[in-house]
């Protein structure tokens, strides 16, 4: 199984690597996940979890800037429910 971050599907398939991931490290699922680098421990599968989301706070940030909705980065809230936990 393929999840590419930001795709057309990602609302929905956040949510199942988050799961994958709750059931990897809870020991009921025995997958390995895989980056480009190869096999990843089930920590970093959560760092590239937690890094996906932060791009997400970012670029809502930015965009928020832009059209002037804040004026600062304090100013800031993010735009949806945590989803990696």
């Amino acid at each position: 199984m393929t999840i590419e971050p930001f795709c057309n599907d990602w609302q929905e398939r956040r949510h199942l690597l988050v799961q994958l991931a709750q059931q990897i490290s809870n020991g009921e699922l025995h997958l390995v996940a895989i980056d480009e680098e190869g096999p990843m421990t089930v920590e970093g599968l959560w760092g590239v979890i937690q890094h996906l989301r932060a791009v997400e706070l970012e670029t809502q940030m930015h965009t928020d800037l832009e059209q002037g909705y804040i004026n600062t980065r304090d100013q800031f809230v993010p735009h949806d429910e945590d989803w990696t936990r």
